[in-house]
This record gives C-alpha cells, structure tokens and sequence, in this order.
C-alpha cells in the first residue's frame, strides 16, 4: 500500500490504477483490481490535467 501512495505522488497524481499496477508488478506481482482497491480505499484518484486555452 505504501508502495502504491509513493508511485502516485512521485508521478504528480497522473497515474491511474492502470499504470499503477505496470509499475508495482516489475517489483512483485499484484493483481490489478488488488491495486484499484487499495487506490479506492486510500481515496487515490487520478487527477486530469486541464489544457490551456491558447489566446
């Protein structure tokens, strides 16, 4: 879980569970809806980056 929380603030809250799960199975072997849960549980949402309008 810590593992998770440290992956998320590293990569600026732009990480869904998706790639979440890519990053924590080259260190050990997490199923992905294991990974959504703990997101959910510890209220980690992905956070959309809004574009600029170009003035």
């Amino acid at each position: 879980m810590h593992l998770i929380r440290k992956i998320y603030i590293e990569n600026k809250f732009r990480y869904a569970y998706r790639k979440v799960t890519v990053i924590v199975n080259q260190i050990m072997k997490v199923n992905r809806n294991t990974v959504q849960r703990w997101m959910q549980k510890s209220n980690l949402q992905y956070c959309i980056k809004i574009k600029k309008d170009k003035e």
